[in-house]
Formats: structure tokens, sequence, C-alpha cells
């Protein structure tokens, strides 16, 4: 093996190493990741075009080896996310699992998601103390609003505002796809974005609900 067919096997390794570690889709509003992509497909381009066949074996084993790692660690995430969503709803890991394959093939919007994200979701909805009943209803506006609205809104954090809306403006779970469907509206016909409208129902919201415990406080300090 001369030096160049070193330099080939070791750029189409790491290049694969690379795309299945983070960089595997580019992304276009960041320059320098769509760079790093471009530079990891024309360094495995010129690996397997230096090295012939061996390279185009080299290509499919490490994508092969790649592939049944990724899937094992994807597993241990995925068990790991909806074993703490047990615990956070009092329930067991077997009912969440069981849950979480019903929310994959409930709705497009959740599927779209993807094995992780989903238990994340999961797991967040439970770390609100939503119970497991609670967490079914809520996966699909949830999910529907992330998908519309990323990458601009964090799941977290579209979570978190969703759960509080909900609370201060006290609709029940079961109309959750309603207030889902009049935040996209009122997004859409409003100058501000999906989270000043949300910031803006929160404060209003938050300022009812304070006059209103000021003034059940003042009628019991008047009696």
């Amino acid at each position: 093996m001369n030096w160049n067919d070193a330099v080939a096997y070791i750029a189409i390794l790491l290049s694969v190493a690379a795309l299945w570690t983070g960089l595997k889709k580019p992304d276009l509003s960041v320059f320098w990741k769509t760079s790093l992509y471009i530079l990891d497909l024309l360094l495995i381009l010129w690996g397997v075009i230096s090295l012939g066949w061996s390279g185009v074996y080299l290509l499919i084993a490490a994508n092969v080896l790649a592939t049944l790692t990724w899937s094992a660690w994807l597993a241990v995430k995925q068990q790991d996310l909806l074993t703490q969503a047990a615990i956070a709803a009092g329930v067991g890991r077997p009912e969440m699992e069981a849950l979480e394959k019903r929310l994959r093939r409930s709705h497009r919007a959740v599927k779209h998601l993807g094995p992780l994200d989903r238990s994340r979701m999961i797991r967040y909805l439970a770390d609100r103390n939503r119970r497991i009943g609670e967490i079914e209803a809520l996966a699909v506006p949830v999910a529907t609003l992330w998908v519309i609205y990323r990458p601009d809104v964090e799941l977290p954090q579209l979570v978190e505002d969703f759960d509080r809306l909900l609370r201060i403006w006290r609709v029940p779970v079961e109309d959750a796809m309603s207030l889902a469907d009049k935040l996209v509206i009122a997004t859409q016909r409003t100058a501000g974005n999906y989270s000043e409208v949300v910031h803006a129902l929160l404060t209003v919201g938050g300022a009812t609900v304070e006059r209103s415990h000021h003034g059940l406080l003042s009628d019991g300090a008047a009696s």
C-alpha cells in the first residue's frame, strides 16, 4: 500500500464517520455546515476513485458498520428517554413504549419527528406533570406545531409554552388541537412570529389569572 492509498482509506473512513456523527444532512442556512457536508462528499468521491473497487468495498463496509452502530445507539437512547418519561408519569416503561408505538402510527406529524425527537417530546410532556393519557392527547398538536415552526422554536420550549397556555387559559387537553390550530392562524394573521404570539397570550393569560386571584383575596378580606 502506497501513501496515496493510505490517505484515500483514511479519507473515506473519516468522511463516513463525520457524516454519521451529526453532519448527515446539509443545513443550507448555515454556510460552514453545508461546506463541511460538501467537503465530506468530495473526499469520499476522491477516495473511491483513487482506490477503485477497494474503495467501493470499503465505503459499503463502513456504512454497514455505521448503520448497525447508529441503530444500536438509537435504541439505547430511546429506551433511556422513555424510561425517564415513565418515571415522571408514574407508569412502567412497557406502558410508555406502547404509547410511543401508538403515537408513531397515529399521525403523520408525530411519525415525522423521528424516534429520538418523538421520545424526547414524550419525556418533556411527562416532565410537565402530564399523565399518560394527557401525553397521548397532547402529542399530535405539539408535534404539528414543531413540524411547522422548527428550527425557529426548540422542542423543549415549545412543549413548555404550549403546556402553560393550556393551563393558564384552562383549555382541556381534548381541545389542544383546536388551540394549536388557533395559534397557527394567529401567527399567519399577525406581524409577529409564533414565539411572539405565544408570549403575548401567556402574558395576557397570566395577567388575567393574577387579577382573578387578587379579586378572590380582596373578597376574602372584605368578608
